[in-house]
């Protein structure tokens, strides 16, 4: 299963870098994916949103922030340390890169001093974006290997406050949709997943 799983991780990864040579082609897919996403229900809903800053040959989210800063939504975004990822929350009336640093990988992360988000207290219609290397129709996610993400929810779905979750969302491109992502038991699946394309509700995991 291991070896299949880092075969399958380092087939995306080259076709990620692949597509990433024409910078204005994934330029234009992201920009497809937000339309996706800007137009479903519940990003329209969520008062609160946990999404990640893209790093790498990861779909772009630069403008996602952007829209859900200006939109008046709570944005949250994570920070890895000591092998545990948190959330923040960033400020709308502040300057973002007075509240980021680059972190851990050369990823741009929260400060430490800003507010972290705390699992016991969500705010209510919190909806959940997540980056992949590949997802299923099942919902089935396909992460690098670090299980940053699977830890992070697995705790937050322990707590009573699951119930103020609207969903969770795997954002990629469209070939990142593959037929099958192998799974191991601390797998955590995702609700659906939006892309360049379409917007996918998991057959398994949906609301």
């Amino acid at each position: 299963m291991k070896t299949e799983k880092l075969n399958l991780r380092e087939r995306i990864k080259q076709t990620l870098r692949e597509q990433n040579e024409d910078k204005h082609y994934c330029n234009f897919q992201s920009q497809k994916a937000l339309i996706e996403l800007y137009n479903f229900d519940l990003f329209k809903k969520a008062s609160c949103v946990l999404t990640f800053v893209s790093y790498g040959t990861e779909i772009k989210t630069n403008q996602l922030l952007d829209i859900i800063l200006n939109e008046n939504k709570m944005l949250c975004l994570p920070r890895t340390e000591n092998e545990k990822m948190e959330f923040y929350y960033i400020n709308s009336d502040e300057d973002f890169s007075e509240q980021t640093e680059i972190g851990e990988y050369g990823i741009t992360v929260p400060k430490s001093n800003q507010d972290k988000l705390d699992l016991n207290s969500i705010p209510d219609k919190t909806l959940i974006i997540i980056p992949g290397l590949a997802f299923d129709e099942r919902g089935n996610r396909l992460g690098k290997g670090k299980g940053y993400y699977d830890k992070f929810l697995a705790e937050l779905l322990s707590t009573s406050e699951k119930e103020k979750i609207l969903g969770i969302v795997g954002y990629c491109y469209d070939f990142q949709i593959i037929d099958k992502v192998i799974t191991e038991p601390n797998d955590i699946p995702v609700d659906y997943i939006i892309s360049d394309k379409r917007i996918v509700k998991s057959k398994v995991n949906n609301k």
